[in-house]
């Protein structure tokens, strides 16, 4: 089944902040061009997903239903190795403070907005 091209951007996206995390046990890049080149993916499965990234940024009209289909069959198989051996992992105190620092100083620049 081809999921439409928003969620299934949205997905990929999820997939490689948790490859990411499981990797570096830190915070993901919030730039998804910066977090692509992280990782080794197969030709197709980068094309594709370039070709998603033109179609959101309306730099062409229509989506290959062909790049859809490698995408979906990426994910599932991605989600399911995951889901079948899942990581253990391993957080620093340093790194929870990391993040803990960045959620006060996001939920203080909603505040002061």
């Amino acid at each position: 089944e081809v999921i439409a091209p928003k969620p299934l951007l949205n997905t990929l996206r999820a997939l490689l902040n948790a490859q990411w995390i499981i990797r570096h046990s830190g915070i993901p890049p919030i730039d998804f061009n910066i977090l692509l080149k992280q990782f080794k993916l197969p030709l197709n499965v980068y094309k594709a997903i370039q070709g998603l990234i033109a179609w959101r940024r309306k730099e062409i009209p229509i989506i290959n239903e062909e790049q859809l289909s490698i995408l979906c069959t990426y994910s599932a198989n991605h989600l399911t190795r995951l889901l079948s051996q899942p990581p253990k992992l391993k957080f620093e105190k340093s790194r929870l403070t990391e993040l803990n620092e960045l959620f006060i100083k996001t939920i203080n620049t909603y505040d002061h907005s």
